[in-house]
């Protein structure tokens, strides 16, 4: 009996193409990780502001701490290599998977020489713990120059460049003012480092306040990427249980779900249904 090739295509898109509603659930449990893993950190920050920070317990909560941002960027890369995006979300509101695979392999090398400066704060070897450091503050800073650079550019481009790839609402903008904390404690982070590295004395607890801002800042970065891919698995669940059951032979793209059932404008409110 011959097949349709039609159906045999859509079943096809199917399976190697997942809903936005997937996608959104392998994103949001990126930035869940990333969430414990900064309170974590700004738990080991507390130990370290009160002078508490080589207590074995201080010592296991940086190293889950850390070990789970390493985790959350490794998800984000997991998601290039097996998905295509279809909207922006966190550090990535790039169209080019080249680009998502480069802010990915940065933000994972940054979180592994923060382990690694650890490990040489533990042996006291200070010297090389700073220089490592401050390597990894520079990773950082790449980092979140690129998130803007390519979330800025998305508005501009209201995703007409990239197919299917459309920026949302209020989601966009939660994004936008995080990834503005990241940078912001990106800088904030080399100026730390750059103290710690010029090994004057005379600067008081002034470093460790600065840290310790840098990891609330850091924080908050990561809450607002959660809420931001809350709005947006809300929004895609709605589009998942109001839309009405296609034919095989008609079964519509990722993109026309978008294009056809939600404005995910950059300037529109949440997710407006259009008519």
């Amino acid at each position: 009996m011959p097949i349709n090739n039609s159906l045999l295509s859509s079943i096809n898109s199917s399976i190697r193409q997942p809903s936005p509603l997937q996608i959104n659930r392998a994103a949001v449990s990126a930035n869940i990780t990333l969430l414990f893993g900064y309170t974590f950190g700004l738990w080991f920050q507390i130990y370290e502001f009160t002078g508490r920070a080589r207590e074995k317990i201080a010592i296991a909560v940086y190293l889950v701490g850390f070990s789970l941002i390493v985790i959350s960027g490794i998800i984000e890369f997991s998601i290039d290599i097996c998905q295509r995006r279809t909207m922006g979300h966190g550090r990535y509101h790039s169209g080019s998977t080249i680009v998502n695979y480069i802010i990915s392999i940065l933000f994972i090398a940054m979180g592994i020489l923060d382990i690694v400066g650890f490990y040489y704060w533990m042996i006291e070897d200070f010297d090389t713990e700073n220089k490592v450091l401050l390597c990894s503050a520079y990773l950082l800073v790449i980092v979140a120059v690129l998130s803007l650079f390519f979330q800025i550019k998305q508005e501009q481009d209201e995703g007409t460049n990239f197919n299917d790839f459309i920026p949302d609402g209020l989601g966009f903008t939660i994004d936008l003012i995080s990834n503005g904390f990241v940078f912001i404690g990106a800088v904030w982070y080399i100026v730390f480092q750059h103290l710690e590295v010029s090994g004057q004395k005379d600067f008081g607890d002034v470093p460790d306040r600065m840290e310790l801002q840098m990891m609330i800042l850091f924080f908050v970065s990561a809450a607002l990427y959660v809420i931001a891919d809350s709005l947006r698995f809300f929004c895609s669940g709605s589009v998942g249980t109001t839309q009405s059951q296609p034919t095989p032979a008609a079964a519509p793209t990722i993109g026309q779900v978008h294009e056809d059932e939600v404005d995910w404008r950059p300037d529109s409110w949440m997710c407006e249904r259009t008519e």
